[in-house]
């Protein structure tokens, strides 16, 4: 089975992003935990962000995940649920950016 990952161009998603007037918030958060299969993992939260809108980078490797992404502010309650269904990551700390345009994980 093939790996999950975004068909689109990096530049037609950033426009995309510019163009989008819905309010967002940019946060990060990172977790150090054994994954003994990251690409299973890493399908896992494609598919469950995605449900939430959730856009950004998130890297999965062996050690742990490492995420700068950006939530739409009516679902981060959502987001934070969908997290929660993942048992390391139940209680993580969210780093929420002090100066945010909901845009700047693009940086």
């Amino acid at each position: 089975m093939k790996s999950l990952h975004n068909k689109i161009d990096r530049h037609v998603l950033k426009e995309r992003i510019w163009a989008d007037t819905t309010p967002r918030v940019t946060l990060s958060f990172y977790q150090y935990y054994h994954l003994g299969n990251p690409l299973l993992f890493r399908d896992h939260i494609y598919i469950l962000l995605s449900e939430v809108d959730v856009l950004g980078r998130i890297y999965v490797s062996y050690e742990g995940v490492n995420a700068q992404i950006s939530v739409p502010e009516h679902r981060i309650e959502e987001f934070k649920s969908a997290l929660s269904t993942i048992t390391f990551l139940e209680n993580i700390r969210l780093n929420f950016a002090i100066e945010d345009d909901g845009k700047s994980f693009l940086n």
